[in-house]
């Protein structure tokens, strides 16, 4: 493992570690003032973790060998960032019940909720959101892991564009090959033609070379010989 990447790991998983500590605080926290203080600080260290994780996904693109880890540690990153959500909603909707059966001075007021119907309906608002809580928390889980598969595909694309990037280098300098394959090819043919040439200029010119001295030796000798 690269020590960049180790290194992104590290910090996300300690980031993820205090994270859930401060959730844990939360959960075990008496007063609306602590519990608050608590989500705010979990919610610092899982934006800081969002960061390491973007610097992980970036790096696993670039070497496919993390991309099984960056995987991993997404799902670790979906998962408690769908507590924290979880909390928050719990936390929103404690404050506004308890709003609403104190009269107090909450996000709901009595100012805003005039009659008891109005206050049963509010309520019923705040249990449906509750109840779609966790279909809301598998479309972002959901989000996340299409993210991953999306990162993965460019991956892969990037990869392949490589790969073609390669053969089309190795098109081209075959194409070299073979246009200077077919250069040499045709001056071997233009000088087997001129060897020919010569060959049978040389076989005419020892043909007549014999047919002259054959025409001396006997023609001729016959001729002024007998002269």
């Amino acid at each position: 493992m690269s020590d960049l990447f180790a290194e992104y790991e590290n910090n996300f998983l300690d980031n993820l570690d205090e994270a859930r500590r401060h959730l844990d605080e939360y959960q075990s926290a008496s007063g609306n003032e602590a519990k608050r203080r608590a989500l705010e600080r979990a919610t610092e260290k899982i934006e800081d973790a969002d960061q390491n994780l973007q610097s992980i996904k970036d790096e696993a693109s670039k070497k496919p060998q993390f991309r099984e880890k960056s995987r991993t540690l997404t799902t670790q990153y979906q998962e408690i960032k769908t507590d924290l959500s979880r909390a928050k909603a719990a936390a929103l909707n404690a404050e506004n019940r308890a709003s609403l059966l104190e009269g107090g001075t909450g996000a709901v007021t009595e100012k805003n909720v005039n009659s008891l119907a109005d206050r049963d309906r509010v309520v019923q608002t705040i249990y449906r959101l509750d109840a779609n809580a966790p279909i809301i928390d598998d479309m972002n889980r959901i989000l996340g892991e299409t993210e991953d598969t999306a990162d993965d595909i460019m991956v892969d694309l990037d990869r392949q564009r490589g790969v073609l990037e390669g053969i089309l280098d190795r098109l081209r300098d075959v194409n070299g090959n073979l246009a200077a394959a077919r250069r040499t090819i045709r001056t071997m043919s233009y000088k087997m033609v001129q060897q020919r040439v010569l060959l049978f200029g040389i076989a005419g010119l020892l043909i007549f070379i014999i047919f002259l001295v054959i025409f001396i030796r006997f023609f001729w000798s016959s001729v002024f010989g007998s002269s």
